[in-house]
This record gives structure tokens, sequence and C-alpha cells, in this order.
């Protein structure tokens, strides 16, 4: 939704030149709560973010690169939220991830480094995929979930990416939490 108005803008960016833009710009300069109302379906996100950035006191972001770090950084540390509560009922020590999120390799660096603990890319398609082996399960093509795990796994390359800076993403995550409560 960034993307689209800084476009209505005149600012057409694709999404590699995005998030090289992202890559250079200073981190942790504002956080966003991206389940807040004021995100749901604005006219403009960017400007959704300013006046959020504004009501929670923060300087919003400066250009189109701090913009899209503030949201892949925000991404991040709400699924580290997200992985403190079900970590109340399971021990997780790494995170899988399909879809075409895969393909934003920032966002999955970010990822790992808010949650402190490896991230595996996976399957694009991952929906397209396990919808498949749930067919094959049912029609007697595949015998049980093992054997399904095991073609999933020989069907795809993963990328791993560990995490990085933990200190800094755990001060990090204090200030978001302060900023989202």
């Amino acid at each position: 939704q960034c993307r689209k108005a800084m476009k209505q803008e005149g600012r057409d960016y694709d999404y590699p030149q995005l998030i090289k833009m992202a890559t250079s710009a200073k981190p942790f300069e504002a956080f966003i709560d991206i389940d807040d109302s004021s995100f749901l379906n604005p006219e403009n996100m960017c400007k959704a973010i300013e006046l959020y950035c504004q009501k929670t006191n923060q300087t919003f972001p400066e250009d189109d690169g701090q913009m899209a770090r503030v949201v892949l950084e925000s991404l991040a540390m709400k699924y580290r939220l997200t992985l403190a509560e079900l970590r109340e009922f399971k021990e997780i020590e790494e995170i899988y991830i399909t879809g075409g999120g895969i393909h934003n390799e920032l966002l999955c660096q970010f990822t790992a480094n808010a949650c402190n603990l490896p991230l595996i890319a996976t399957f694009a398609e991952g929906s397209a995929a396990g919808n498949l082996m749930a067919q094959a399960l049912g029609a007697g093509k595949v015998k049980s979930q093992k054997e399904i795990r095991e073609i999933m796994a020989a069907s795809c390359s993963p990328k791993t990416y560990m995490p990085d800076d933990s200190i800094i993403w755990q001060e990090a995550f204090r200030k978001y939490l302060s900023i989202i409560k």
C-alpha cells in the first residue's frame, strides 16, 4: 500500500528498489503497530503511517526508503511479539516461512534478527504445495505426514537466515513495545 501511495505521488519503485532503499535507511527510527485500525484501508498508507508516528510522538519517515524500513522493521517486531505468545504453548527453535515473502530477503533477515532465531525460507507457493500434498494424502498417493514432509523437503532449496545483532534488536523491541502499548 505504501508503494501504491508513492506511485500516486509520481514515485514509481519496484520492490527491489524499495528494499535497496530500505537497506540503506537508518534503523529503528520509528515503529508502527501494524494491527492499528488506522492501517486497515487508508486512502494513503504513507500518510497513515505519518499520522501514526505523529500520534505516538515519533519522527516520521523522511523519505521512501525510511518509510519502507519502518514497515519492514515493524513487521519483524510484530512477528516477535506473536512468537512470544506462541511460546506460551510450545518451545520454538526456528521459524519456517513460505509464500511470496521469502523473496524479501531484508524482511527475512529482520525477522531472524528480531526473533533471535534461525529463519528458514522454503516455498514461494507454499499454500499451493500444501494443498496439493493434502489432496495426494486424501487420494492415497502418499501415506503419511512424514512422507509429505520428506517430499516437500526434497522439492525445494531452503535458505536459512541466522540472527544477527541480537542485543541491538532486543533494545529496539523494548522501544517497539513502548510505542505500541
